[in-house]
């Protein structure tokens, strides 16, 4: 099993939900995050310091799935959240060694 986060621009989340639903992975977790890029250019403004990078809003996507999913999700969620530019986001792929449902104790990808 894996979990799979992706980090998106906000205009971005519909499309990549959708993306993700496609090839069968609807039930996921959606997050608000803020994030600062060093690649990025340096913002200057009036109450901040010179050269100080400004956070930026993303949405954070989380989805269990099976390994064998893993790489048309990579493939989906790039297809719809990537712009080809800086701060398109980020991809991280973990293990899971388990999953429990509250309500029924039920474990693994049946939890789902």
């Amino acid at each position: 099993m894996k979990m799979v986060t992706a980090i998106v621009r906000p205009e971005r989340l519909d499309d990549t939900v959708d993306a993700l639903a496609a090839i069968g992975l609807d039930k996921l977790g959606v997050s608000e995050v803020t994030g600062v890029d060093g690649n990025l250019p340096m913002e200057s403004a009036i109450d901040q310091e010179p050269g100080m990078r400004q956070p930026s809003p993303y949405k954070e996507i989380e989805v269990a799935m099976a390994g064998e999913q893993v790489p048309a999700a990579i493939a989906a969620i790039r297809a719809a959240a990537a712009e080809g530019k800086p701060g398109d986001g980020k991809i991280f792929v973990r293990e899971l060694k388990d999953i429990i449902r509250i309500r029924s104790g039920e474990r693994g990808l049946k939890a789902l």
